[in-house]
């Protein structure tokens, strides 16, 4: 079983992760399209021309269903309705664990503002949904500074909003934004989190529980800088604990 994924970074690792941990044995078929990094402060139209160009990729690698490991780019393709021609699992098609009246989504800046965080979690009972734009997390987090003053001066800007607000959750609407658990964790020590990546790693999971599976491996493509990649990879690899091998593309060929 292959199984595709892609982010414009090593954010989707954070799914990968997920993924591993309930199917350690299947192959992943991994794009880093750090070319067109950021995808959060793009259009509509351009992140779903990328998202687009990613998955024909990967299906003419022979992956035999997409996990879109970006919010970004799940956002786009849900609110353009597309369908592809292998199945499709989007990170956004997640279930909370319970029942909650107060969250927090903190995305990038366009899937914060696409309200579409919102909108999935009225429809699961949420009452009130704060959507805080953190698009200068994505950089953090590529950049290696998750323990730096830097975090933890952004971490103040982005999420001072809700120091007065009695919020139940935490939500992870990107998937880079894990990476900075632990740091948000000291500025808000009692606030829970939930990384919806957990949840749609448990439906792919159960979606793919009677097909075969080999050696677990991962295999990465990369759209730009190759060395900076494989150093990020090389740092950020008990994520995922199986062979790897990373390989420049170029999807505009």
């Amino acid at each position: 079983m292959k199984i595709g994924l892609f982010d414009s970074g090593i954010g989707g690792l954070t799914v990968l992760a997920q993924l591993v941990k309930r199917m350690p044995n299947a192959e992943y078929l991994y794009v880093a399209d750090t070319k067109n990094a950021p995808f959060g402060v793009k259009s509509r139209e351009e992140i779903l021309r990328i998202s687009t160009r990613v998955i024909d990729f990967l299906a003419k690698q022979g992956a035999e269903c997409v996990v879109t490991a970006c919010n970004t780019a799940d956002a786009s393709i849900r609110m353009s309705g597309c369908n592809f021609r292998i199945p499709y699992f989007g990170i956004l098609d997640f279930e909370l664990p319970e029942s909650f009246e107060k969250v927090v989504v903190i995305a990038t800046e366009f899937t914060a503002k696409s309200g579409v965080y919102g909108k999935i979690l009225r429809t699961k009972g949420v009452k009130e949904c704060l959507e805080l734009p953190c698009q200068s997390f994505v950089k953090i987090v590529e950049d290696g500074l998750t323990k730096s003053s830097l975090a933890d001066q952004e971490i103040e800007k982005c999420l001072s909003p809700i120091r007065d607000i009695d919020i139940q959750i935490l939500v992870f609407g990107c998937t880079h934004f894990p990476f900075l658990a632990e740091r948000i964790r000291l500025h808000f020590p009692n606030l829970r989190f939930f990384d919806p990546a957990e949840s749609v790693a448990e439906k792919v999971a159960r979606s793919l529980a009677k097909d075969s599976f080999n050696d677990g491996k991962v295999n990465f493509y990369v759209t730009g800088d190759l060395s900076s990649f494989v150093k990020k990879v090389e740092k950020h690899k008990s994520f995922f604990a199986l062979d790897f091998c990373v390989q420049s593309i170029d999807l505009e060929a």
